[in-house]
């Protein structure tokens, strides 16, 4: 069969089993598995074997690995050493002993040799049984760990800590069972040989992710390489390198990648270019190489265990299963997490999968073990591995429950997502006592969180990719701010399921809002500013600086339940609550005590409530300030320019638009103003770009433009059209309009006086 039609055929069943899994609320490993069972060589036969796919299945988990590296903070992971070596040490030796004992018992029964040759036989096989038993399968508990999202765990550490311990304590128990084979003794120079180039690889691989892997991108930078393609062939040829090193030193080379995806993140030159790889890599092994792995894996498993052993079948399953869980819990008691956590990690350490069947493969073709033996010990991998996601979840959502689930990454720091007037001014309160960051994709709000010195992440803020530039992952609490609840609470279940965000506040506003706090309930989150508050009006005059703020002391209970009257029968906006050395933002579900300093914002008047769509536009619209004179070429370029990313044309579309209605007949309305406009492809589309010259941009020899509205609408806003060229003549007819347009200090104040410029506001 070809290789493109064998992969066709394991793609695509595993793509339905894992999505059937997932369905179901497991893993899709775990389906993986079993279709390779069923549909595979053990059952079926419909699944091929094929070379290739074990070359593919080879890099597959290579990959895996390097992608389950780059999700581990190597600084939590030795946090957590002690509690792994515990861990390490009793879901091994226990279930080692047990396994050893009860193989050379079934060997010493069964064997038809003499004295000397049956007692050999028995201590190497119990020997080999006993490792395979006691050794956890890095790769694939590291898979369920991520299907599950439990990465971010106090369990998911130890048992990735432990699992590393326990393999590379496994694989020097190999090398001592090889040298038994060959001379039918041990050899301590041997033991003490592998032991020592393990230590070495581990304390290798280290420096060379701490010291080696940060030179890359300076190198590549250097060299002119910068592609994304070249920056990720670089990253696979580095990780291939700590694999070839592992494997040279006596480990397995999966060892190897998980090691070089702890310190990837130091082979790209930013955050950003290392999601990039990062995604890559995810979906390159996840959505491709694993599947086939897991699959295949299981071609191995075979049924004629089940008719000639199939007592020694369930005691080495009972023995892999009981030992290793009841010597992790036993040995997980002085950590001082609890028997709870321990019996998790148990469960969770209790699969065996792609180490245990690989070295199953190579005891076999040594002569160590008989093909019934190895048959067993596939089944107890893939038998105890399909056990994992299924008893890990009940025991974490179990812990998760009691509220003893233990996520290790102290959460700190507060992501606003969304950048109007409001969010700008609510985040520069908070930010000197807070890590703030926000998140927004337009590019006036952009300028000017810049200018106010606010951290801020440009993107879309559905993004994950976005999300997790801006620390996402890390943000202890979010506030999610835009004028539509919709988009808000979108945002919010997004951020709850994906980032695990423990404290949401998002606005609401509107004539529903009663029944939009339920829903604000039902998403685990709190409402901002303690209720319903109109943001485009707040918008407005925080843009206009029409406000005043008033801190308000609590000093004794009276206080608190006069300022909820307060906020309840009058306009404000209640926005933070200075306590301590904290600054904390204004919800609902916030316990006002008596010593808080509340913040709370008034309108000036109420004559600036009424706003058009004009306002709106102006609002959010670019400003540009020219400091030059110029030509009516050079400004129709800067405005194809920078209005080509808000409309989706080209530059070179929108400026043949412009100079094509310049030619039809000229856009200057006298006094200094010009009012260039095309019109726009679609429905319901408005855009305005205003530009300021002091020096004056020369339409014609007449005429000299100091002002300049630049439109672009769609065929059906003809009336509004008309209404924005109306305000337009409005406010450039008041008195004194151009001395103030020309004198205005920056282009927020130039916005400022359009805004609060009296004309008739539809």
């Amino acid at each position: 069969m070809e290789l493109s039609l064998a992969i066709l055929a394991v793609l695509s069943c595993a793509w339905a089993a894992g999505y059937i899994s997932h369905r179901l609320g497991y893993p899709a490993m775990l389906g993986e598995l079993l279709v390779g069972i069923l549909l595979g060589p053990p059952l079926l036969g419909w699944l091929p074997r094929h070379s290739g796919l074990t070359q593919l299945a080879d890099v597959g988990i290579f990959l895996m690995m390097l992608y389950i590296g780059t999700e581990i903070d190597p600084k939590e992971l030795f946090k957590a050493s002690r509690s792994a070596l515990l861990t390490a040490i009793g879901g091994f030796v226990i279930p080692f002993v047990a396994g050893f004992a009860v193989t050379y018992l079934y060997l010493d029964n069964s064997l038809p040799l003499d004295a000397l040759e049956r007692t050999w036989r028995c201590v190497a096989g119990g020997l080999f049984v006993g490792s395979a038993v006691g050794v956890t399968a890095l790769a694939a508990n590291s898979r369920i760990l991520l299907d599950l999202k439990l990465l971010d765990t106090r369990i998911a550490l130890v048992m990735m800590t432990g699992a590393l311990f326990a393999d590379t304590a496994a694989l020097v128990i190999f090398a001592g069972i090889t040298g038994f084979h060959e001379t039918q003794g041990f050899r301590i120079l041997d033991l003490a040989l592998v032991s020592g180039n393990a230590v070495l690889f581990f304390a290798a691989s280290v420096f060379i992710g701490a010291k080696i892997f940060p030179l890359v991108p300076k190198l590549l930078r250097r060299m002119g390489f910068e592609h994304r393609s070249v920056v990720f062939t670089t990253i696979l040829i580095v990780a291939f390198g700590v694999g070839e090193l592992a494997h040279l030193l006596g480990l397995h080379s999966v060892i190897g990648a998980f090691m070089a995806g702890m310190f990837l993140k130091k082979c790209t030159a930013n955050s950003k270019q290392f999601l990039t790889v990062s995604h890559i890599l995810h979906d390159i092994s996840m959505g491709f190489l694993a599947p086939i792995f897991f699959v295949t894996a299981a071609y191995e498993f075979s049924f004629d265990a089940f008719t000639s052993d199939l007592g020694f079948l369930i005691v080495v399953c009972l023995v892999a299963i009981v030992g290793k869980i009841l010597g992790t819990v036993l040995f997980y008691l002085p950590s001082g997490n609890g028997w709870r956590e321990g019996l998790a990690i148990g469960f969770g350490m209790n699969g065996r999968g792609a180490v245990e069947i690989i070295v199953a493969g190579i005891g076999l073709k040594m002569g160590l073990i008989s093909e019934t033996i190895f048959s067993i010990l596939v089944f107890m991998a893939i038998f105890t591995t399909a056990l994992v996601p299924v008893t890990l979840k009940w025991t974490t959502d179990w812990l998760h429950r009691r509220g003893e689930l233990e996520r290790v990454k102290q959460r700190s720091g507060i992501l606003v997502l969304g950048m109007g007037p409001v969010a700008r001014l609510l985040a520069s309160c908070l930010k000197g006592a807070n890590e703030v960051k926000m998140i927004g994709n337009n590019n006036t709000h952009c300028s000017l969180a810049k200018k106010e010195a606010i951290e801020f992440v440009y993107g879309n803020m559905l993004s994950e990719e976005i999300l997790t530039l801006a620390g996402g992952f890390k943000a202890k609490t979010a506030i999610v701010l835009t004028p539509d609840f919709e988009t808000n609470l979108i945002t919010s279940n997004f951020l709850k399921e994906n980032f695990h965000i423990p404290e949401i506040n998002i606005h609401i506003s509107g004539k529903d809002s009663s029944s939009y706090l339920s829903l604000v309930d039902k998403a685990h989150s709190h409402t901002l500013f303690g209720g319903s508050v109109e943001l485009t009006d707040w918008d407005r005059w925080i843009a206009l600086g029409r406000y005043t703020r008033k801190d308000i002391e609590l000093q004794k209970f009276e206080d608190i339940a006069a300022l909820k009257e307060t906020i309840s029968i009058q306009t404000c906006l209640p926005l933070l609550v200075a306590r301590n050395q904290e600054a904390l933002v204004f919800h609902e579900g916030l316990s006002l005590q008596t010593g808080d300093r509340v913040a709370v914002l008034f309108p000036e008047s109420e004559d600036i409530i009424e706003i058009d769509r004009f306002d709106e536009l102006i609002a959010d619209c670019k400003i540009l300030d020219v400091d030059k004179v110029m030509g009516l070429g050079e400004l129709l370029g800067n405005i194809a320019e920078h209005l080509s990313t808000d409309i989706g044309m080209s530059r070179p579309e929108i400026l043949a638009a412009y100079e094509a209605r310049e030619n039809i007949g000229g856009t200057v309305f006298g006094r200094g103003l010009a009012i260039p406009h095309i019109k726009l492809e679609g429905r319901g589309r408005a855009h305005i770009l205003v530009v300021r010259s002091k020096q004056g941009i020369i339409f014609s020899e007449n005429h000299t433009v100091y002002a300049v509205f630049a439109l672009a609408s769609s065929f059906d806003m003809r009336n509004l059209h008309l209404r924005i060229l109306s305000a337009i003549a409005q406010i450039a007819q008041a008195e004194k309009f151009q001395t103030k347009w020309i004198e205005a200090q920056d282009v927020e104040a130039l916005r400022k006086l359009l805004l609060s410029a009296r004309r008739r506001r539809f």
